[in-house]
C-alpha cells in the first residue's frame, strides 16, 4: 500500500501534493531551465548567471537579501529569473556604487515595498485606496533617490579629488620639476662678495 505523506514538489513554493493528485505527479518535478519563465533555477545555474558564486548566494541569504523561491525535497534551493535579477542587481550596487551590506538591504527593501504596493493596487478597484498607495511608493521611491543621490554625491567628490592630483601632476610634468622641493636651489652669493650688514639686536 502507497504512502499517502504529502510529498513537495520543486516547481512551487512549498507547495505539495498527495499521491494520485494529478497526473505522474507522485515524484517531484525538476525545474525547468533558466530560459523557461514558468520554471525555477538551481543554484548552480543562478550562480553562473548572476557571476557569483553559489556561497555568495548562500551568504546573501544568510543576511536576509534573498529568499529561495522553493526547495527540492533534498534541499537544493530553487530560484525564478527575478530572482537572479536581485543578484545582479546586488552585485552592481556592490562594485558600481560602492554601497555596503546595510546600504543594499535600505535599497532592496525599498524596492520590495514598491512592488508589494504594486501588488495591492492591482488587486483593489477603489480608486482613492489606490492613490494613496501610489503616493506611499513614490515616497519610498524619493527616500531611496535621496541615499543613490548621498552615495553618487560621495562618488564625485572622491573623483573631483582624484582630478585634482591629476591637474597638480600635470604641471609638473610641463614645468619640468617632478615634486615639492625638487625645483632650483635659490641662488648662493659668489666668492668674496661683501655679506649684508647684521641687523641691530
Amino acid at each position: 500500500m502507497r504512502s499517502r505523506d504529502p510529498v513537495r514538489r520543486a516547481d512551487g513554493a512549498g507547495a505539495t501534493l498527495r499521491p494520485g493528485a494529478g497526473s505522474a505527479a507522485d515524484e517531484p518535478v525538476p525545474p525547468a531551465g533558466p530560459g523557461d519563465r514558468r520554471g525555477l533555477i538551481r543554484i548552480g545555474a543562478v550562480a553562473s548567471l548572476a557571476d557569483v558564486s553559489e556561497r555568495t548566494l548562500r551568504y546573501y541569504e544568510e543576511v536576509g537579501l534573498i529568499s529561495p523561491a522553493a526547495h527540492q525535497p533534498g534541499g537544493g534551493r530553487l530560484y525564478t529569473e527575478q530572482d537572479v535579477a536581485r543578484v545582479r542587481r546586488i552585485r552592481e550596487l556592490q562594485r558600481l556604487m560602492g554601497f555596503n551590506l546595510e546600504e543594499i538591504r535600505a535599497v532592496t527593501s525599498a524596492l520590495d515595498e514598491v512592488e508589494a504596493l504594486r501588488d495591492r493596487i492591482r488587486g483593489t478597484s477603489d480608486a482613492a485606496a489606490q492613490l494613496d498607495m501610489v503616493a506611499e511608493a513614490a515616497a519610498a521611491l524619493e527616500d531611496l533617490r535621496s541615499r543613490v543621490a548621498t552615495k553618487a554625491g560621495q562618488m564625485q567628490a572622491f573623483l573631483a579629488e582624484v582630478d585634482a592630483k591629476i591637474a597638480r601632476c600635470h604641471v609638473r610634468l610641463r614645468s619640468g620639476h617632478p615634486g615639492r622641493g625638487a625645483g632650483p636651489a635659490p641662488p648662493q652669493a659668489a666668492a668674496g662678495s661683501p655679506r649684508p650688514p647684521r641687523q641691530p639686536r
